[in-house]
């Protein structure tokens, strides 16, 4: 792992770390640093106490707020993220896909709430028919998921989104509802889908129950000798607990589905442990091979692809 001093950048006022970025792009950063060598002693006071309480307010005495998605495939870093903001509040922004802004988060909770000015939505029950038709804001029923069915001024016509949502409330046409996950992150079992957000319930809370901090996960449904059980590749600051049984009793739990299939055959899952920081080595792969920002880089948990499933196994403890 490289260690970068970035105190000793900001007391300088110069980056001592080797940027694989062409020298004259480092020269421009270069030439906008100034030392702040006070600045660099307040964080090095700060750091040095360790980060048994949150440090975020101490190193940005302003903030007020961290604004980021934290629901979904976000939840895990929302949770390691806690450790450090302490009780600062936490919004989780828009809720959004590349073709529209879909929803508005609501302060204090988890859930957002449709933004209907620009859009036209309508909604799959996940129990439909190819034939049925999809229902309007006013068919909605509290406690039920949809997946989102679009159509916007851009063009796309009853485009579906593979958003699925659950309904908290529906009154006079407001919809409050809170994210479910994405149709093409669950698992197709015998008898129905095993959701992403059930999976990482399962592991978090199985790790707290141990004392183990779960940093990040993946998951796939794995083949051997004509069984099949759930894989999963766990990030964690602890390797030697033994977590598979207590997840998949959660599971079986949280899921009839998934407690169908055991029923039927399928094995216990499984958990293998992942190197260090291997999500976010693979994220930077990604940014790189397909030259873009970090921040269009989506959470890879599901290995649904043969590429996603050779890598995880190659960082695997």
């Amino acid at each position: 792992m490289i260690s970068w001093n970035l105190c000793l950048d900001i007391e300088q006022g110069k980056i001592n770390f080797s940027l694989d970025v062409p020298a004259e792009f480092q020269a421009s950063l270069q030439s906008l640093l100034t030392p702040e060598p006070e600045r660099a002693r307040e964080l090095r006071a700060i750091f040095g106490q360790g980060f048994a309480k949150p440090v975020a307010a101490l190193v940005w005495p302003k903030l007020k707020r961290i604004v980021a998605i934290g629901t979904g495939s976000f939840a895990v870093y929302t949770k390691a993220l806690s450790k450090y903001i302490g009780d600062l509040p936490q919004d989780n922004g828009l809720f959004a896909t590349s073709e529209a802004l879909i929803g508005k988060s609501m302060t204090g909770s988890d859930n957002y709430k449709l933004l209907t000015g620009e859009n036209f939505y309508e909604f799959r029950p996940l129990t439909a028919t190819p034939e049925q038709r999809p229902l309007f804001i006013s068919e909605l029923q509290a406690g039920e998921s949809y997946e989102i069915i679009l159509t916007n001024r851009a063009g796309l016509y009853r485009y579906a989104t593979e958003m699925v949502i659950k309904v908290e409330s529906c009154e006079d046409g407001k919809l409050i509802f809170s994210d479910i996950g994405q149709l093409s992150d669950t698992l197709t079992l015998e008898d129905g889908l095993l959701w992403e957000q059930e999976i990482y319930q399962a592991i978090a809370a199985a790790a707290e129950a141990d004392g183990v901090a779960l940093l990040d996960y993946s998951y796939c449904l794995q083949d051997t000798d004509g069984s099949s059980r759930l894989q999963l590749m766990l990030e964690t600051d602890d390797k030697t607990k033994n977590l598979a049984p207590d997840i998949d009793k959660r599971l079986c739990e949280a899921n009839q589905v998934y407690a169908a299939a055991r029923k039927k055959g399928l094995l216990p899952c499984e958990v293998s442990y992942l190197a260090a920081e291997s999500h976010l080595l693979y994220r930077d792969v990604q940014r790189f091979r397909q030259k873009t920002a970090p921040d269009q880089i989506k959470p890879t948990h599901f290995l649904n692809t043969t590429e996603k499933i050779k890598f995880f196994t190659a960082v695997l403890e």
